[in-house]
């Protein structure tokens, strides 16, 4: 005899369920039926989905509603950099004495009026550069 698992599954959770309504009976049949859905359970979540035509499902509610899956991709890096400013020209290289005059000194001229707080950062960039031909 051929019979398929559904079936047999339907079968016999029709014997228990009428079992447990029966008064007297000596049979677990309440700890069958727990078993029984244990096993559904093992098969649905655990074998993965039965496939085919035929398949049969659980009713869609809670927690076994399958949620949309969300992939979400990073863009791409820039190759370039926009800027809204002008591009900067390359500062002429000015010989040490006259940098120092054209450059340095109305920035520790405001230093020493104003205090160093009051730098700009190209200020402070011009100071660093100031430093750093010093040193050589």
């Amino acid at each position: 005899v051929t019979l398929r698992a559904t079936h047999l599954l339907i079968v016999l959770f029709v014997m228990d369920f009428l079992g447990v309504l029966q008064r007297g009976s000596t049979v677990a049949h309440a700890a069958h039926l727990g078993g029984m859905l244990g096993g559904v359970a093992y098969v649905r979540f655990l074998l993965g989905r039965p496939r085919g035509r035929r398949a049969w499902h659980w009713p869609k509610i809670g927690i076994m509603r399958r949620r949309p899956t969300v992939v979400v991709m990073a863009a791409p890096a820039p190759k370039f950099r926009v800027s809204r400013e002008p591009r900067a020209e390359r500062p002429v290289e000015l010989p040490p004495e006259e940098f120092m005059q054209q450059e340095v000194d109305p920035i520790l001229d405001k230093i020493s009026s104003k205090g160093i707080h009051s730098l700009t950062e190209r200020e402070r960039r011009i100071l660093e550069a100031a430093g750093r031909k010093i040193t050589r």
